[in-house]
């Protein structure tokens, strides 16, 4: 478990790094397409689905519980909405690419999983736990 945690925390750590370089070198050497920047933070929830797969193959869950199913219109609702709010935060990050210096970036994107356990904490009641306080 604490093997599986340390190797999550090995992978963030540099693709967030390496994302802030690539596309920092991305404007540095003549790009101007804040779409491409966008595209390319957003291009890689298909490895997420790989891992998704994974676990869930891994630890079939069966709930006790039977629920009804939800409706296809509110789940694709609610499936856009978030795919819009994630585009236009890779939209902006992009932006800040393009018109900030990278140390500046680097703090902002550093400063977003505090406030990411800070909000966690609010909203979700969600205690802080070692792993919570480290990241």
């Amino acid at each position: 478990m604490v093997l599986r945690i340390a190797l999550y925390i090995f992978i963030v750590l540099v693709g967030q790094t390496v994302a802030i370089l690539l596309g920092r070198s991305y404007y540095v050497k003549g790009g101007k397409s804040k779409w491409i920047e966008t595209l390319m933070e957003v291009a890689g929830f298909p490895v997420l689905l790989l891992f998704y797969c994974v676990s869930a193959f891994k630890n079939p869950t069966t709930s006790i519980l039977q629920t009804r199913p939800r409706s296809s219109f509110i789940v694709a609702s609610v499936y856009g909405s978030l795919g819009l709010l994630t585009a236009s935060n890779c939209f902006l990050f992009s932006i800040g690419m393009l018109y900030l210096p990278v140390s500046t970036v680097t703090l902002i994107s550093a400063s977003q999983l505090g406030f990411n356990a800070l909000f966690s904490f609010l909203l979700n009641s969600q205690k802080f736990t070692p792993l919570i306080i480290n990241s």
